[in-house]
């Protein structure tokens, strides 16, 4: 089922192309990850509601270390750090004077891209559909920040 309409689809394999690294170097088949096995999550599913406190939700934490899926809106940094992006639930401009990524959302997810650890990723400016291994818990990342939630991209 594809969230996005059939309108994004171009969108999406360019996206695929370019964070896969599929142009210039393909890796095989995926025919072992069939795009049903991922589950879907939904940002506003991330926390329990009422709590109080920002709680993880039973379903975000029954996906630490699986296949997920998440549709989302790339967050516009005004110096993205290399081979990630920031997925989040509405579209985001997170400008310097307001400390980075600070200026983002909780339960924003960071999305690590392998295939491009030392480039920036171009920002779109569109919904975008990512799946790979979801990651729970506080994680100090390279870069300065710590990250709670992490998805990384899934190889071609």
């Amino acid at each position: 089922m594809n969230l996005l309409g059939t309108a994004a689809a171009p969108l999406l394999l360019i996206l695929s192309a370019f964070f896969c690294g599929l142009g210039s170097q393909s890796q095989g088949s995926s025919a072992g990850k069939p795009e049903d096995e991922a589950t879907l999550i939904e940002f506003r599913e991330f926390f329990e509601a009422g709590s109080g406190k920002l709680k993880p939700s039973a379903k975000l934490l029954s996906l630490n270390g699986r296949r997920a899926r998440l549709v989302g809106f790339m967050a516009q940094l005004e110096q993205p750090p290399n081979g990630v992006f920031y997925l989040c639930p509405k579209p985001v401009f997170a400008d310097e004077s307001g400390g980075g990524t600070a200026d983002l959302p909780v339960g924003s997810v960071r999305v690590i891209v392998r295939s491009a650890k030392e480039k920036k990723i171009p920002f779109i400016a569109r919904p975008l559909e990512v799946t790979g291994i979801l990651e729970v818990g506080p994680k100090p990342e390279d870069d300065g920040t710590v990250s709670s939630v992490r998805l990384i991209l899934d190889a071609p």
